[in-house]
Formats: C-alpha cells, sequence, structure tokens
C-alpha cells in the first residue's frame, strides 16, 4: 500500500478473536486491538514500513510513505486495513 505523509492508516478486527499490528521496525504497536475495534496510525515521514501481527503469523504487509500523491485503496472507505480474522 502507498499512502502519502500524513496519511493515515486504519487496521479493522473483524475476526472474533484478540488481534495486534506491530511495525517490524517498532514505529507502531498497536496492542491488543479486540473484536470490533480498530487502531489507527498516522505516518509523518516518508519511509517503508513492514509490519505483522503477534498473534497472526501469517498476517504481514508492507506501507509506503511518500512525498507526494493519492493512496491507494484496500476498499471504498479508504485506508483500512482488515486484522485478519480466526483461523
Amino acid at each position: 500500500m502507498e499512502i502519502p505523509v500524513g496519511g493515515t492508516i486504519t487496521w479493522a478486527n473483524e475476526g472474533s478473536t484478540v488481534q495486534s499490528v506491530v511495525a517490524d521496525d517498532g514505529t507502531f504497536d498497536s496492542g491488543e486491538i479486540a473484536e470490533g475495534e480498530s487502531f489507527s496510525y498516522t505516518f509523518d515521514d516518508t519511509g517503508i514500513h513492514q509490519y505483522g501481527s503477534d498473534q497472526e503469523p501469517l498476517f504481514e504487509g508492507v506501507i509506503t510513505i511518500t512525498e507526494s500523491g493519492e493512496a491507494l485503496q484496500d476498499d471504498q472507505s479508504g485506508n483500512t486495513t482488515v486484522v485478519p480474522a480466526d483461523g
């Protein structure tokens, strides 16, 4: 996913178990995200951020923060990434 500096990403837990979203470089850590809850993070600097989940080892992603440009959107509501549901 690519977003401009100042863009915000929201991860929503649509599963039935607690999840998390953690940047590999420690930039952000959602803590536990309960069912139906979400976590948002605003990116203030350019760079590439890889992330995963403490609860779901197969959940991973990459966010590229650029100086300008249009954000690529996962869905019609904006920059929302769904946290994995339980297996």
